[in-house]
């Protein structure tokens, strides 16, 4: 999505937190300077990589409380901060979560929990989203009081670095109340709870205790929503689908309302157990700071696009009752734009991959006159089915994006359907 992608360089009257502000504080404090020497902008690019080729390529070599240590800390605020905050700004502004963020904003007191918080990039990117949330409700009052956040980190330096960035750019009549804990509170509710890139960083025997703990956080709050954002990559996004199907295979299941992105609750077309060569994913465009910019020129990392897999859940007020009342369809995959003739073997294995028909004896030779067309296209899921169809893109189409929800009144052409 790519609304208030530079929040960085807007301001608005009635914004929770200034997205200037807070870049300017990101600058002082990762760099020590709005405007950093060549050579510190070098250091941190040298320190970023090996950071990156840790995450990525080394994973063993990763220390589970790297954010404690000054010059990693500092390098992961320089080029991975940003990009963490967009993530999560953009999964909470998609059409059918804005509509939760503006429900909070009514709220006088919101109790945020950030798991695996760091430097806060999740609550920062809520806070952003809050922002959209009253802008969109085309009001200008705040009635935001309070914001609580109970971060659960082991890092005591990254929470205290957060806690100056959100601190100097909150809105001032705006007071932050921050518990920085080791362990999930018991006798809390909280009304958002995050999690965001820390799920693949816990052993897979673990994962599910601490999903549940997560969740009974939320099950006493009406208005509580649940956020875990992961890595795009296959293997990270397969084990988010297996925690997706154990919560609603489970006890907890009818508790939870499956907000986003997936259409319907049964199980993932696309978990681990699918014999399909893909997996869920989505991006964004992000406007990046001039000096994101040139780090990522130095460091070679491309933060222009960003991937990531999510899911996203709320308080069933209906429990008991397992049909949800979802939207007609969910568009996951990007736009397949016009291509030429020697493009159409590849789009025809696409589509093969990801529709597959019982019933349709027409369906290879249509969707290989497809493929030849260079028709703009698009895949779908709609609700309740395991599998989407094909939809051919109109020019009305240029807001519909990866993720996106589609009403009835922009009906899909369902090509090819699979139960």
């Amino acid at each position: 999505m790519e609304a208030n992608s530079d929040w960085w360089n807007q301001q608005h009257a009635s914004n929770v937190l200034s997205g200037p502000e807070l870049i300017r504080q990101w600058k002082i404090q990762t760099f020590g300077a709005e405007e950093p020497s060549a050579q510190q902008l070098q250091s941190l690019a040298d320190l970023s990589i090996q950071l990156w080729n840790k995450f990525n390529t080394n994973r063993a070599t990763l220390d589970r409380d790297y954010m404690s240590d000054e010059k990693s800390l500092s390098a992961y605020m320089a080029s991975f901060l940003l990009p963490n905050i967009e993530r999560v700004r953009t999964v909470m502004t998609y059409p059918k979560m804005i509509e939760k963020v503006r429900s909070l904003s009514e709220l006088e007191t919101i109790d945020v929990l950030d798991f695996g918080a760091g430097p806060l990039s999740a609550s920062t990117g809520f806070l952003l989203a809050l922002n959209q949330a009253i802008n969109l409700s085309g009001t200008s009052t705040v009635k935001i009081k309070k914001i609580r956040i109970t971060a659960i980190e082991r890092s005591e330096k990254a929470v205290k670095r957060a806690q100056n960035l959100i601190q100097k750019s909150l809105r001032p009549e705006i007071e932050l109340e921050l518990d920085r804990v080791t362990a999930i509170p018991a006798d809390r509710a909280f009304y958002v709870i995050l999690a965001a890139n820390v799920m693949n960083e816990i052993p897979e025997k673990h994962r599910w205790k601490v999903v549940s703990s997560l969740l009974k956080s939320m099950i006493q709050n009406p208005l509580g929503i649940a956020v875990i954002v992961e890595p795009g990559q296959e293997e990270h996004s397969k084990n988010l689908a297996a925690m997706r199907d154990a919560i609603f295979d489970g006890a907890m299941g009818d508790q939870f309302e499956l907000l986003a992105p997936c259409p319907h609750k049964n199980a993932c077309p696309l978990g681990p157990k699918s014999k399909r060569r893909d997996w869920c994913w989505f991006k964004t465009e992000f406007a990046r700071p001039l000096i994101l910019m040139e780090l990522d020129r130095r460091t070679k990392l491309d933060h222009a696009q960003l991937a990531f897999s999510w899911l996203a859940l709320s308080h069933n007020s209906t429990t008991g009752i397992s049909e949800q009342k979802n939207p007609l369809a969910v568009s996951v995959s990007d736009e397949m734009p016009v291509g030429n003739i020697n493009d159409a073997a590849k789009r025809l294995e696409y589509f093969k991959n990801n529709l597959i028909s019982e019933t349709h004896s027409e369906t290879p030779e249509l969707l290989e006159k497809i493929a030849r067309s260079g028709h703009k296209t698009m895949l779908c899921m709609p609700t309740g089915q395991l599998a989407g169809g094909l939809r051919l893109r109109k020019e009305s189409d240029n807001k519909i994006k990866r993720g996106f929800e589609t009403e009835p009144s922009t009906t899909f052409s369902l090509l090819v359907t699979e139960r």
